[in-house]
């Protein structure tokens, strides 16, 4: 309602007199208000081409599939969105998996992965 025009309001309620004169309550404008978004840090600059910046986290544990996996290693490229997801029977072997992934995709010197960021949460 605090979005309604108020002559439409006026007609809608009859007998009721405004007593006071209208002023939003405290909260209304703060509701509305927008942030301002963060400057980014120079550690912190997203990625300027494919595979230069990568996010990479371990899920877990799952049900066991049928490669006896229970874990899974996500793999995500800032600048792309390309997500790769790749099973791991155990969390030790990110480090093995992830050496892999390298070696098969970070073949082009002038796109070379650069920086990654590894998810720190306690599984």
């Amino acid at each position: 309602m605090s979005d309604a025009n108020p002559q439409r309001l006026k007609k809608q309620a009859h007998g009721v007199r405004d007593m006071e004169p209208r002023r939003p309550c405290n909260p209304c404008p703060r509701g509305r208000m927008i942030e301002k978004p963060h400057k980014l840090s120079g550690r912190s600059r997203r990625g300027d081409y494919a595979m230069e910046l990568l996010h990479i986290g371990v899920s877990g544990p799952f049900d066991e599939g049928l490669d006896s996996s229970r874990y899974w290693l996500t793999i995500v490229d800032d600048f792309t969105g390309w997500i790769e997801i790749i099973p791991i029977p155990r969390q030790q072997e990110f480090v093995i998996e992830s050496l892999r992934f390298f070696l098969d995709y970070n073949e082009r010197p002038e796109r070379k992965c650069r920086r990654i960021r590894l998810d720190r949460i306690p599984e």
